[in-house]
């Protein structure tokens, strides 16, 4: 015997295989007569459970969120003296990158004593001959105030900016999406 499955005031249930719709009512003292109780097939059953477009959507802009937050921490890669470093963006160097520059922006201020010179560290992406990333080395850099606030707005907040806005513009249409299919292609 296969399981039996009915709803009844909103509510879905499934009966393991071997009991019967009567042992069923019988355990929820349901009404066979009832005109809210609505036996229904395993078909019918797995639409009822079936998430909303809606639900859906929010999943999905969740899950694009999520993405959107991977592809900034993922880092950036920029061009310092001919050589293309990889500069990681984690939250703790986001928060380091900005610190960094209004220090140098509040010292130009003449709220400080400027720094001569800024350590910083960039990564050497090491590349197999399909491009796949194999390893890194640590380049450490010593930049100028000038040359650190370059590498600040046209590196970092530049690669936020774009990740920003290519999560945005998913979101806008995950949420004018008309199916399930057209989500997951998202």
């Amino acid at each position: 015997m296969d399981s039996v499955y009915f709803v009844h005031n909103n509510v879905t249930y499934c009966g393991a295989p071997g009991l019967s719709l009567e042992n069923l009512l019988d355990i929820y003292k349901i009404d066979p007569l009832d005109e809210k109780l609505k036996v229904l097939t395993l078909e019918e059953y797995e639409d009822f459970h079936a998430p909303s477009l809606e639900s859906l959507k929010a999943r999905k802009v969740e899950a694009l969120n999520f993405e959107t937050c991977e592809s900034v921490a993922s880092g950036f890669t920029y061009e310092l003296d001919g050589q293309e470093l990889h500069f990681s963006y984690s939250q703790h160097d986001q928060q380091n990158f900005s610190d960094t520059a209004n220090s140098v922006i509040l010292c130009r201020l003449g709220m400080g004593e400027p720094a001569e010179a800024i350590p910083w560290n960039g990564w050497q992406l090491l590349k197999d001959t399909d491009g796949a990333i194999t390893g890194k080395i640590k380049v450490p850099l010593v930049l100028s105030s000038n040359d650190f606030l370059e590498l600040y707005t046209k590196g970092a907040l530049a690669h936020k900016a774009r990740c920003l806005a290519n999560g945005a513009r998913r979101k806008e249409a995950a949420a004018g999406a008309a199916s399930a299919q057209e989500l997951e292609a998202l």
